[in-house]
């Protein structure tokens, strides 16, 4: 999920999210950026607590925004991205089946288009386009988000530029794995460049995804308005399972972090 959805469920959770609880939760989609492992990122939380606890504890909180973005245990992208009761991959990979053929059409990316609902237990098919349309979910997640919950942006903004909670974050990550510090701070300092906070709605986002297919895949021109088109139609599809699926979230979130608390 992108950092708005995180911010809120961290702030159901914890009620006051410090600027050390916000960083951390960044960070599983930082980390490869700054030398990290993504994968490693995304289910490494509960290690680095321990070694927090052991040797760092004023950078407990960015441990507990870890484990809350990641899969193990299983929190908020686990059923985001990896499980579903009823399906192969998480909910929002699930959510953005119908929306296939419209994501091909406006990126130009390849893969199959017409996806079918897959039990759990299988090997989900490989396909750009699958997820590319399941990045616009979150993406239509954290526009409903922004638009519910408009001061979120302004309060990660001011996370990322609180050096001392960076620097924090730097140094553990430099004694824990061994990142060097400049690039794990020059990737927070880019996060409002890098993603829609401020101004989340669906031209912002399509912008942003367009930059970023660019970069990865560079070969073809994106639809710019066709994709921001794309985005409110499917943040308008999502609006009534919103509520239901970050309750969810929230709850199973609040479960797993009772033993971080």
């Amino acid at each position: 999920m992108y950092p708005l959805v995180h911010y809120y469920v961290n702030q159901q959770v914890f009620g006051e999210v410090s600027h050390l609880t916000a960083l951390g939760a960044l960070w599983p989609d930082l980390a490869v950026g700054a030398g990290g492992n993504r994968d490693d990122a995304h289910s490494q939380g509960a290690e680095f607590y321990a070694w927090c606890l052991e040797n760092m504890p004023e950078a407990l909180d960015a441990a507990r925004g870890m484990i809350g973005h990641g899969i193990d245990p299983p929190c908020v992208d686990y059923y985001a991205d990896e499980f579903w009761p009823d399906h192969v991959r998480g909910y929002m990979f699930r959510e953005a089946l119908p929306y296939l053929p419209q994501v091909a059409a406006c990126t130009g990316l390849d893969g199959d288009t017409d996806i079918p609902l897959l039990p759990p237990g299988g090997e989900p098919p490989r396909s750009n386009v699958w997820w590319k349309a399941h990045n616009l979910v979150e993406m239509a997640y954290e526009m409903i988000t922004a638009r519910r919950h408009p001061n979120l942006g302004a309060q990660l903004v001011e996370a990322v530029a609180d050096e001392e909670a960076v620097n924090t974050l730097a140094r553990a990550l430099n004694r824990w794995q061994g990142l060097s510090v400049q690039p794990v701070t020059d990737i927070f300092a880019a996060v409002p460049t890098s993603y829609a906070l401020i101004d989340a709605e669906a031209m912002a986002q399509a912008k942003m995804q367009a930059a970023s297919m660019h970069h990865r895949f560079s070969s073809f021109n994106v639809d710019i308005p066709a994709l921001a088109a794309l985005l409110e139609k499917i943040s308008e599809d999502q609006a009534d399972k919103y509520p239901i699926f970050m309750s969810f979230l929230v709850e199973r979130t609040r479960e797993q972090m009772r033993p971080y608390m």
